[in-house]
């Protein structure tokens, strides 16, 4: 099983449901199933375009916000892999990380993280530089970069999740290194799609529920509910 396989369904059962609330100066807004896998897919294109390819690593630096998701469920779409990175890690840490899994390139949720990011991947050659969530001066922005997947063919994204199996590697979550260096932790698909089987009958959840997700995305419990809450097929504030 496939993560993205649930949120298509998810689709499929619920067509116009808001997936994502999310609070930007005092005001609520809501994002349809719909415009999630729309953002995803184009922004699966893009990263086409900038030659990202099947088990490339994708870093992710940002508390929670919808754009979080939107990278994930991209990286999934292509069959690359999400590297997520804690926002309060010092540079020489996420450089470790970004050496050691070889990423390629980061969304960063804001300037200052994308300066601590830009710093981080200098010495790697494959670098290819850091996006932005919030617009800034100095970094391309989401909405910028996700445009420049538009002369890629839809076919092509689907050819690419049609590649993506069970066992592939969905993302690498690393340790605190408290012990030594931080150790990437290869996760599947199927090890999440696992988690979630086995933990659902613990949450007394309906499709009329509504989850708050407040705890780290980059924290594999976080993660993990994340799609437990998709897979039952609720709104996530």
């Amino acid at each position: 099983m496939r993560l993205f396989d649930n949120l298509l369904r998810y689709q499929t059962l619920q067509p116009g449901k808001v997936l994502y609330q999310f609070k930007r100066d005092k005001v609520w807004y809501d994002l349809s199933i719909e415009a999630v896998i729309l953002q995803s897919r184009k922004l699966a294109k893009a990263l086409y375009a900038s030659g990202i390819r099947k088990n490339d690593k994708i870093g992710i630096i940002s508390n929670n916000r919808p754009e979080w998701n939107v990278v994930d469920y991209a990286c999934q779409f292509l069959g690359a892999i999400s590297v997520p990175i804690y926002v309060t890690l010092i540079e020489d840490d996420i450089a470790y990380i970004f050496q050691d899994a070889e990423v390629k390139i980061v969304f960063a949720s804001s300037e200052e993280l994308a300066l601590k990011a830009e710093k981080a991947g200098a010495a790697m050659t494959d670098f290819q530089g850091v996006i932005t969530f919030d617009s800034t001066v100095k970094f391309t922005g989401f909405e910028s970069f996700i445009d420049a997947g538009n002369g890629i063919e839809e076919a092509i994204i689907d050819a690419c999740s049609l590649s993506v199996k069970g066992e592939d590697l969905l993302t690498l979550i690393y340790t605190s290194g408290t012990t030594g260096k931080p150790k990437g932790v290869m996760l599947t698909h199927n090890n999440l799609y696992s988690n979630v089987l086995e933990c659902t009958p613990c949450f007394p959840l309906s499709r009329d529920s509504k989850a708050l997700s407040f705890l780290p995305l980059c924290h594999i419990y976080e993660r993990m509910l994340s799609y437990l809450y998709i897979s039952i097929g609720i709104t996530i504030a």
